[in-house]
């Protein structure tokens, strides 16, 4: 029953894992008065459909390779990489052994630990506590030390996506970057920090039919953009004033990260005192990002890249956290892209960075893209770009 149930879901676009939510027009006086509602254009709908399962043989090799470098008896996953490592449905524990990887319910998984003899079993984070603690009860001829965590290496397989996975990962930048581009064609003075959020996600709504996001969902206003995060308060932006939107979406089970910065003016000589060189200046460190992003380059070289990049603009030490890291299955996943990682960066690996320049007490800026690594290069995926959307960073009304 779970193999028909979880082939009849890839056959369709259902979404487990999405909140269903009905499809609804928001009021236009939501958006301002006399501010009429953009176009939508929606993008494809996704239908992975039979694909999910072809991938499935490489997948459970390199999960089962786990138990020999790692030394285990028997490995076992969360529900949440069900649909990963099986294709089937998140309701299942993953117990993967030598000679096959199958799923099982709570109970069935000690059952396996006695018919495998186990004696040394590796979890993955996100395991209940008191599940954990049941098993261990069922188990008792197994020390504590005999429970290895063992996310690392389960993430370090995951760090290269397969082609669906890439599609995947694309449409949810799209649909993100759609909604996020909708947010601030809609900008004008006297709109708060709260109605961009509520325009984002009726955006959503219009390209994705439901809302999965972050808990750090992030729109800052004036000087709150010198801020990392800051959550969304009902504070009114006025012109002359940056914007930031900070936010991410799932789709399918896969994550985006994408992050605008804009200035909002009445006429592009009105454009505030510093914003040029600093949007300038992050423009500049995500390109040269994307010019070293390439097989066989180190996370860590793309971090320095950057850096040197602000701080030939004169941006040194302006940038306030790491430049990115890996997304996926999770919205922060393998490879970090750090200054101190020697992490190399190979065909399918997608990463989310974010060069950023901050001038203390006045303004913030930041870009957020998703890359791609291609054979020869890379590729943004998070579509429409900062570029397309508005490259200089002005929005006039």
């Amino acid at each position: 029953p779970l193999v028909d149930l979880a082939r009849r879901d890839l056959a369709t676009d259902r979404d487990p894992d999405r909140r269903q939510t009905p499809r609804r027009q928001s009021p236009s006086t939501a958006r301002g008065p006399g501010l009429a509602r953009p176009d939508v254009v929606r993008p494809a709908p996704v239908r992975p459909g039979p694909r999910t399962l072809q991938q499935l043989p490489r997948r459970r090799r390199c999960v089962q390779s786990v138990l020999e470098t790692e030394r285990l008896d028997l490995l076992v996953t969360s529900t949440r990489s069900t649909n990963y490592w099986l294709g089937l449905p998140r309701a299942s524990y993953v117990c993967v052994t030598r000679s096959d990887v199958v799923a099982e319910s709570a109970g069935g998984v000690s059952r396996i630990a006695v018919a495998s003899s186990a004696g040394r079993i590796g979890v993955e984070s996100g395991l209940d506590a008191a599940r954990l603690l049941e098993w261990q009860r069922e188990l008792p001829g197994l020390t504590a030390e005999a429970w290895l965590p063992i996310t690392g290496a389960l993430r370090r397989i995951r760090a290269t996506k397969d082609n669906l996975e890439q599609v995947l990962l694309r449409h949810a930048s799209e649909v993100t970057c759609g909604a996020v581009a909708e947010a601030v064609r809609a900008l004008r003075p006297g709109c708060t920090e709260a109605d961009v959020l509520s325009w984002y996600q009726c955006g959503l709504l219009d390209r994705h039919g439901g809302l999965v996001g972050r808990d750090d969902v992030t729109v800052l206003t004036g000087s709150r953009t010198t801020r990392t995060w800051g959550g969304v308060t009902t504070r009114a932006v006025q012109l002359g004033e940056p914007v930031t939107i900070d936010v991410g979406t799932a789709v399918r089970g896969y994550w985006s990260d994408v992050a605008r910065s804009v200035v909002l003016v009445d006429s592009r000589r009105a454009v505030p005192p510093g914003w040029r060189k600093a949007f300038d200046a992050v423009r500049a460190a995500l390109g040269r990002v994307c010019h070293d992003c390439r097989p066989g380059a180190t996370a860590g070289s793309l971090a320095t890249a950057c850096e040197a990049e602000l701080e030939r603009r004169g941006f040194a030490g302006s940038m306030p956290h790491h430049l990115g890291h890996g997304i996926g299955l999770e919205s922060h996943e393998l490879p970090l892209v750090t200054v101190d990682s020697a992490t190399i960066l190979e065909p399918g690996m997608v990463i989310a960075v974010e060069p950023a320049v901050v001038i203390p007490d006045l303004l913030g800026v930041r870009i957020e893209e998703t890359l791609l690594v291609t054979e020869d290069g890379c590729r943004i995926i998070s579509q429409p770009s900062q570029e397309e959307l508005s490259p200089d960073g002005v929005v006039v009304v």
